[in-house]
This record gives C-alpha cells, sequence and structure tokens, in this order.
C-alpha cells in the first residue's frame, strides 16, 4: 500500500488514541474462530458405544485445524454437499406419490405456471384424505426439504430391520421405489429441535464477516494502512462468508440420528417383502481418496453385505460420472489459487524486516501455485497407455476360457462366453463398432458366467491355492502355458470388471484396447500430492506467522480510526 511507505513505523499500540495492537489480534482471532469453528456442520457420529464424547470433541477439532490449513476446502466441500442434497431432492420431486417442498429459489424450474407452486410442490391430496384432515383424523404428512436430504447425506436416517442398520443417503431414498419412504418421519421443525444450530452466534459471526471486509474497503478507499493479520483474516472471512451461505439449509450439531424401524408407507405398500428389499448401497465418494486416486476398497463391498456401517465420514461428495477427473479437483485448485493470491494484498506492506518481506512474498506464490500443480498432476496420473497387443491378449482369454469350461459346473454359460470372444477374435477389423465391447458385457450374461473370471484366477492359482481344477500342480501347469505378463493382466482385468481401480483405466476394458496400464506409476502420483501438500501447510504457516510477527513494528496509520459506519449512504434530515 502506497500509504505504508510514508508512515513511521511503530511498536506495539495501547488503546488510548485509537484502536490498539491488542484489539487488532482479538478481532482478528475472533473472527478466525468464527470461521473455523462455529461453520462446522459434521455430519451425525456414530452410536456411543463407538463414537463417544472425546471422539466427537477430536473430530471437530480435526476439522477446526483442516480448515485453518485448507479454508478453500471447506468451500467446495460444502459446494458439492449442497448439489448432492439439491439433486435428491429434485429425484423426488418427480415422484408423484412423493411429497416435496422445494426452496422458492429452486421451484422456480419447477412449478413457473401456479403461484402456490412457486413456493412448494407437494404430493397431490386424495379427496378421502383431506376431508379425513378436515375432519381432524388424520395430520398432515412431512414432506421432504432440502434440509432432510441434508440430514440424509449427514447420515441422519438410519433404517433397521431386523439385525440391519445402517444409514440411507437423500440419493438411495429418492431411487427407492418400493414407497416406504414416501414422507419422512418427521418435520423440518424436528430436524432443527433434534440439532443445536444456533442463529445468533451465525449472526454475530456474519456481522463479524461484514464489519472487518468494510472496514478495510474504506481504509483502502482513504489510502489508510492495516495490518497483515488483517489480510490474512479477510481470507478466512470470505470462505466463511461463503460456507455460511452454501450450509444454509443444512442442520448443525445433530448428535443422534432417526431411526426408522417401520417407515411410513403408501397404501399398498405396507408389505415385509418391500422392507427387505431396502439395502445400504454407497452413494457418495470419499474427497480424500478422490485427491488420492484410490482404488474402491474390499470395504465398500463387505459393507453392502454386513450392513456394518456407524457413520458417513465428513468429506463425502457426490460419485462422478466423469472418465477423466473428478469435477472436485479443478475446483479446489482454482480455489486454492484464487485464496493464495488474496495474500498478494499485503505485497507492497511495510514488514519489520526485509527478511520477512521475503519471506512473505514467497509463501503467497507457493500457496496460491503449489495446489494448483499438485491438484493437476492427479488427471495426468490416469493417462493409460498400451501394455500389449489386445488381439493376441484376447487369443489367451479364449484358450483360458476353453481350459476353465472342463471344470465349470454350467457348462452353457461358458460356452456362451466362449463364442462370443470367439466371434469377436475373428473379426477381420478391430476397429469395427462389433469388436470393441467392454469385457464386463461378455461376463454378465448369467450369475455363472459373472463367476467365470474369478474361477479363471483361481485355475491360475494366482491367490495361493485353489480346490479348483485339481490343485497346485495343475494351476502351476496352466500359468506355464500362458507368457508372464497375462497373468498379471488378466488379474488386472478382472479388478477393472470389479470397479476396483480407477475410472479411466475401467474405461480401457475393452477387447479392442486392453490391456493398457497408468502411464505413471501410483507412487509418483502420491508423492507429489503429498509434497505439494507440505509445501502448502508450510506456506500456510509461515503467512500466519509473519502476520503475527508483523506486529510488533507497523505503520502509525494502522492504528487509526476509520468509522466506516459514516461513509454509509444515508438520507439527510432536510
Amino acid at each position: 500500500m502506497a500509504s505504508s511507505r510514508q508512515d513511521q513505523l511503530v511498536g506495539w499500540q495501547s488503546e488510548d488514541d485509537g484502536r490498539g495492537t491488542w484489539s487488532i489480534v482479538v478481532n482478528c482471532l475472533a473472527t478466525i474462530f468464527a470461521c473455523t469453528w462455529s461453520i462446522q456442520h459434521l455430519n451425525v457420529p456414530g452410536p456411543q458405544s463407538s463414537d463417544g464424547k472425546w471422539s466427537r470433541l477430536g473430530r471437530s477439532a480435526k476439522w477446526m485445524f483442516l480448515t485453518i490449513l485448507f479454508p478453500e476446502f471447506m468451500v467446495i466441500h460444502a459446494l458439492f454437499e449442497l448439489m448432492m442434497a439439491i439433486d435428491a431432492l429434485q429425484s423426488m420431486a418427480r415422484d408423484k406419490n412423493r411429497s416435496v417442498e422445494l426452496p422458492w429459489w429452486l421451484s422456480l424450474r419447477h412449478a413457473p405456471s401456479k403461484l402456490s407452486m412457486f413456493f412448494a410442490r407437494r404430493k397431490p391430496v386424495e379427496k378421502d384424505e383431506e376431508a379425513q384432515r378436515a375432519n381432524g383424523k388424520m395430520e398432515e404428512a412431512p414432506s421432504w426439504t432440502l434440509t432432510h436430504c441434508f440430514l440424509a447425506n449427514m447420515g441422519g436416517f438410519r433404517y433397521q430391520h431386523g439385525s440391519k442398520r445402517f444409514p440411507l443417503t437423500a440419493l438411495q431414498i429418492a431411487d427407492n421405489e418400493s414407497g416406504l419412504f414416501n414422507h419422512p418421519e418427521m418435520t423440518e421443525n424436528d430436524i432443527h429441535d433434534r440439532g443445536k444450530q444456533d442463529w445468533f452466534a451465525k449472526v454475530v459471526a456474519t456481522l463479524q464477516f461484514l464489519q472487518l471486509a468494510l472496514s478495510l474497503i474504506v481504509r483502502t478507499s482513504q489510502g489508510i494502512a492495516f495490518s497483515q493479520l488483517e489480510t490474512i483474516t479477510v481470507g478466512f472471512s470470505v470462505c466463511g462468508a461463503i460456507v455460511y451461505l452454501l450450509s444454509f439449509y443444512k442442520p448443525q450439531g445433530v448428535q443422534a440420528c432417526f431411526v426408522s424401524c417401520l417407515p411410513r408407507v403408501s397404501p399398498g405398500f405396507g408389505n415385509t417383502g418391500a422392507q427387505q428389499r431396502v439395502q445400504y448401497q454407497k452413494t457418495y465418494d470419499s474427497f480424500w481418496d478422490v485427491l488420492r486416486n484410490k482404488r474402491r476398497s474390499d470395504e465398500d463391498d463387505s459393507a453392502t453385505t454386513t450392513m456394518a456401517v456407524d457413520r458417513i465420514p465428513n468429506d463425502n461428495i457426490p460419485i462422478s460420472q466423469n472418465q477423466w477427473a473428478h469435477p472436485g479437483i479443478f475446483l479446489l485448485a482454482l480455489t486454492s489459487a484464487l485464496f493464495g493470491a488474496m495474500h498478494a494484498i499485503a505485497w507492497n506492506f511495510e514488514f519489520p524486516s526485509a527478511r520477512e518481506k521475503t519471506l512473505w512474498h514467497v509463501a503467497t506464490i507457493v500457496s496460491a501455485a503449489g495446489p494448483v500443480a499438485g491438484l493437476l498432476l492427479i488427471p495426468v496420473a490416469q493417462l493409460t497407455v498400451s501394455s500389449g497387443d489386445p488381439h493376441v491378449f484376447l487369443g489367451h482369454c479364449l484358450r483360458l476360457v476353453r481350459e476353465a469350461s472342463w471344470h465349470a459346473d454350467d457348462n452353457d454359460a461358458v460356452q456362451e462366453v466362449y463364442k462370443r470372444l470367439e466371434s469377436i477374435y475373428l473379426k477381420t477389423d478391430p476397429g469395427c463398432e462389433d469388436a470393441q465391447v467392454p469385457y464386463k458385457e461378455i461376463f454378465a450374461g448369467s450369475p455363472a458366467a459373472s463367476r467365470l473370471p474369478r474361477q479363471m484366477i483361481e485355475l491360475f492359482n494366482m491367490n495361493g491355492g485353489s480346490e479348483i481344477a485339481g490343485g497346485d500342480d495343475l494351476g502351476k501347469a496352466v500359468l506355464a502355458s500362458y507368457p508372464k505378463e497375462f497373468a498379471a493382466d488378466f488379474c488386472m482385468l478382472v479388478r477393472l470388471m470389479e470397479e476396483r481401480e480407477s475410472k479411466k483405466l475401467n474405461d480401457t476394458a475393452k477387447t479392442n484396447v486392453f490391456p493398457r496400464k497408468i502411464w505413471l506409476p501410483e507412487w509418483l502420483n502420491h508423492f507429489v500430492l503429498y509434497a505439494t501438500s507440505a509445501l502448502y501447510v508450510l506456506a500456510r504457516l509461515c503467512i500466519l506467522a509473519v502476520g503475527l510477527s508483523s506486529l510488533r513494528q507497523m505503520p502509525a496509520s494502522v492504528y487509526k480510526n476509520t468509522p466506516w459506519t459514516a461513509y454509509i449512504p444515508h438520507v439527510g434530515s432536510g
């Protein structure tokens, strides 16, 4: 700032003749605390037996620490949470049997023709139901709202039938066609009563954000200096205000879930068979797993069968259908660059020493550019290259299927797979449409066909021995009759058909493309991600440290009071 170079540098100032150093520190730290603690809208914790008081407190402290280091992450995460809730609510609104109440700004897309539908979209009420409600014999059923969808994605709705108990996400409820969840069992007010949302604290925090922002705008317009710590705080304020806005409908402080033992059902759907069709389904990705390009773990499958799901993690985001990379990677890279660049506001400020000024410059550049470099490598790390001839690999698969048919229980299903592979293998043009078939589609004809790839692996004896195909000796003999690289490629193919690899690689599991492999080694992707994250954290800590250390010697105008309310336009008395 130009004026800061003309100011005489002064040390610690008292509160006598204006604002003092201590008041700057207290106001900034209070705003940062509001931006990192009070904005938390954590998911519903697990049972008390496995997720006690100290565990929940530690989780809140962890997310506060993460927000201090990565406030832009919280913004992108809040955006995706809102998108998940809106997507589920819109899906519910398309079902005429469901009672749905849309926010006024969302209902504009669904009901522009009727004034009553401008504010809400509800299930049509039958005449007999309307008469019963008029006579006081029947209460009006609650409607699904955006708050309900947020709560479901937080793990707030748990379905229990017998010994099975697991959370139901909003999208799973929306996709359920059994009629069990046409109405929620509680109103929006019931949800807020269960939570600990402090609107007074939110209003106070918002006023803190606005006061700081307006004060700095006025000081800038008047050519009056302000501190580096206030520059840091205004970045937190912007992120905090955006998170507050995106999480407006999200419940806060809900510590216990709503257990639905016998959901409210529509007429004709109250049968036990319909209830038994409800199963746990993972409808979300983990943001951290997306950043690490992590494969889908075996725990995801085991959770589906055992229903042992205690809670939904806080970093859940929508599952992306993009085969290239999750959009969250690019949004986070852009937001990180913008947030880091905000510290360049203090680029020309006066610092107590040249070393501190240089440290601020370097940390600003690293915090703006480091995350971009690390995050953009994630999609690059998903690029694939050929690792063999697809036609030769298809021929080996054809041989292996024929050998597996000698030991299969359902030989008809195996023969059907063999005929499909053979017809593709005999195509003279590998680029034709008939030769571009996903392997998963070929083995999906019947349960026996879908089990065949695993049986073929057992025939190879790659899982430490197998009872099928005569034991170890025969397995080793089969393995020796194929090229060494085919064994690894075929195991990779099976993992791809079971969707246990990255989405980009899954798309290559076709008869005219596979075998392929990831271009860059997995360790390089992880190294760059962790290295750039460490540099970013170090840069953030340096910025915070320099912001605090700079308070020992600041331009005198930093401590000049500027009543920003005097600059608000008002109507005169005359």
